[in-house]
């Protein structure tokens, strides 16, 4: 437990210093992640439709209030726009269907296969979510809180395009 918490205190610190940071549109890395329905997921997969990719943690305290407000959003865009949810601090699937339940989100949950991933995805701390375009590129990435209003604008826009 105090080893997971030291790993959540070094991403926190890493969040402070790089919450100021602005990161060009840039294309998603490959990947291939294993969700909590047992499914692959790969980034073909997500092509044709916007995506919210939300990073995140068990462990986050800010987590806990994102991933409720994504829930709303999802429910609103759930056939326009694919929503993926990327665990970084477990690979206990039962642990997750829990807090699943428990902080009330459905959308799909999957499993990082390293911190090497988290570096791939340009993710420095939690919550940090990406909204990818259809044509697979990172156009927004948000650190921290997340504007709802904002993110919800810019759904609209990549689904009228």
């Amino acid at each position: 437990m105090f080893e997971k918490r030291i790993k959540f205190i070094k991403f926190f610190i890493l969040l402070l210093i790089t919450s100021t940071l602005v990161f060009a549109e840039e294309k998603l890395p490959y990947f291939k992640f294993e969700t909590d329905t047992g499914r692959i997921i790969k980034k073909k997969d997500l092509k044709d439709k916007p995506t919210v990719m939300i990073f995140w943690g068990i462990y986050c305290h800010t987590c806990r209030d994102e991933l409720p407000k994504l829930e709303k959003v999802y429910q609103k865009y759930r056939d326009k726009v694919n929503f993926l949810a990327v665990v970084v601090d477990t690979q206990d699937i039962d642990e997750v269907k829990e807090f699943k339940e428990k902080i009330g989100f459905s959308y799909t949950v999957a499993f990082i296969n390293s911190q090497s991933d988290l570096v791939k995805f340009k993710v420095f701390g939690t919550p940090t979510t990406l909204v990818i375009s259809p044509d697979l590129i990172v156009i927004r990435r948000f650190v921290g809180d997340i504007n709802i209003t904002a993110l919800e604008n810019l759904l609209d826009e990549l689904i009228i395009k």
